[in-house]
C-alpha cells in the first residue's frame, strides 16, 4: 500500500501536485502551511537602470510571477540575461521571450557553479525572492565581487492551522510520507506537528530539495530525512516512484 502523501506547499501549487500524485496512485493530504503575500509597490527596493552585462536571478517561480513585472521593462531595455534556479522557473521566464539560463542541478549550489555566475566581479547582480535571509547565492556573489542588490517582492506567513484536527488527519491517514519543498516550510511544518502534539510524526520520511534542507532536518528531529533532484513536481514523484518500486517507504 502506497503512503499518504502529505503535501504543504502553497495553496496554488498544493492543487496542482496534489492532481499529479493523484493521477499516479498516490493518496494526498494537502495542508499549505506558507501563504505569500507580494509586498505593496512603495516597499519595494529601488533598482537602477540594467546594463548588458548585468545579471538578474529569479530564485522562485514565484518570485518570477511577482516580482518580474517591476523589472521587465528594465530587463528588456538591457537584453541582458536571467538565471532560474530551477527548470519550472526557467519556463515561466522563457515564457516572457526573456534569455535565461538555469543549471542542471537545481539548487542554490548549481546555480552558483554556473560559468556566468562565476565573472561577476564589477557587475550588477539582482536577486529577486522573498523577504528573509541573504542566503547562500547572495553571500558568495558578494565574495565574487559583484554588486548585489535584493529585489525582495513578496513575504511568506504562516496558514492559520488548527494544530490538533491536523495532528488527527495526519493520524488517520498513516503511514505518511512529508514533503517539504524549502527550509522555511520544514520549520513551519515542524512547529505544527509541536503545536498539535504529533512529534511522534517526525519518525515518518519527510522528502527537501537539497542536502542543505536535508541538514536542517535532521536538525529540527526528523529521522528520516530523503533527498529529491530539486524542488519540482517530477523530482518529488520520481524519488516517490523509485522508493515505493523498491518497497523502501
Amino acid at each position: 500500500m502506497k503512503p499518504t502523501v502529505v503535501v504543504t506547499r502553497p495553496a496554488i501549487d498544493s492543487q496542482r501536485l496534489k492532481e499529479t500524485l493523484e493521477a499516479n496512485g498516490w493518496p494526498v493530504i494537502t495542508q499549505p502551511l506558507l501563504k505569500l503575500t507580494p509586498l505593496p509597490e512603495s516597499e519595494l527596493p529601488y533598482v537602477p537602470a540594467l546594463k548588458a552585462d548585468d545579471l538578474v536571478i529569479f530564485v522562485s517561480a514565484n518570485a518570477v510571477n511577482i516580482g518580474l513585472p517591476y523589472l521587465e521593462s528594465k530587463i528588456r531595455n538591457a537584453n541582458c540575461w536571467c538565471f532560474a534556479v530551477g527548470k519550472r522557473t526557467q519556463r515561466e521566464l522563457a515564457q516572457h521571450g526573456l534569455k535565461v539560463m538555469a543549471p542542471d542541478r537545481q539548487d542554490s549550489e548549481g546555480l552558483l557553479a554556473l560559468e556566468k555566475l562565476n565573472q561577476v566581479a564589477s557587475r550588477q547582480v539582482i536577486i529577486v525572492k522573498g523577504v528573509g535571509g541573504r542566503g547562500l547565492i547572495a553571500e558568495t556573489l558578494d565574495k565574487r565581487g559583484a554588486l548585489v542588490i535584493d529585489f525582495p517582492c513578496y513575504a511568506r506567513e504562516g496558514e492559520d492551522i488548527d494544530a490538533l484536527a491536523f495532528a488527527a488527519k495526519l493520524h488517520s491517514g498513516e503511514p505518511l510520507v512529508f514533503q517539504a519543498n524549502s527550509g522555511d516550510t520544514l520549520e513551519r511544518l515542524t512547529e505544527v506537528l509541536r503545536q498539535g502534539n504529533a512529534l511522534d510524526l517526525l519518525n515518518a520520511p519527510v522528502v527537501v530539495p537539497s542536502a542543505r534542507v536535508q541538514e536542517q532536518a535532521l536538525a529540527l528531529g526528523w529521522s528520516v530525512v530523503l533527498v529529491a533532484e530539486d524542488a519540482g513536481d517530477q523530482a518529488l514523484l520520481t524519488l516517490l516512484t523509485e522508493l515505493d518500486e523498491k518497497s523502501d517507504i
